[in-house]
């Protein structure tokens, strides 16, 4: 025999393995299995590491469903606070504001004490910190309230 290269192939017409061998040496086949031992291993595929499952695109039909659900959560959520009414007050109370989520300026109190003629730019003041403070309040509950239903967008889009 000489001891020339061989190649391993796939026979054409069965499912076993040939080993060519140079012309002028026999042909080794080896096609029949029966003949041979069995290699003793197998190929599994875990379900989840599929190629198919790797590359499936998200159910559109999901997405949108889930997005006019959180539309719908959100606008129900602006409608809630634009009701729900903010207090702000500064002067110890002399001067309060009231804001409703909206925001918008639904009422000003104003107590007497405070009310100095001679000193109108300290009573505008103590209006626009009381104003501050509410609407600060009505932001800062929004963003609270508002933040949990957005906050879901970064798993849904990236």
């Amino acid at each position: 025999m000489s001891s020339g290269p061989r190649s391993l192939t796939t026979a054409p017409d069965s499912s076993g393995i040939r080993l060519e061998n140079p012309p002028d040496s026999p042909e080794i086949n080896l096609d029949n299995s029966a003949d041979y031992p069995s290699v003793g291993f197998a190929f599994q595929s875990h379900p989840a590491s599929t190629l198919s499952n790797m590359n499936r695109q998200p159910d559109m039909r999901q997405i949108m469903k889930q997005a006019q659900q959180m539309q719908e959560q959100l606008a129900k959520t602006q409608a809630d606070l634009a009701e729900r009414r903010f207090e702000g007050t500064s002067g110890g109370g002399m001067v309060k504001a009231v804001v409703t989520g909206g925001p918008e300026l639904v009422e000003i109190e104003i107590s007497p004490e405070v009310v100095d003629p001679e000193d109108i730019e300290m009573l505008q003041d103590l209006v626009v910190a009381a104003v501050r403070q509410a609407m600060e309040e009505a932001v800062n509950t929004a963003n609270e309230e508002l933040g949990g239903l957005t906050g879901g967008l970064g798993g849904l889009l990236g």
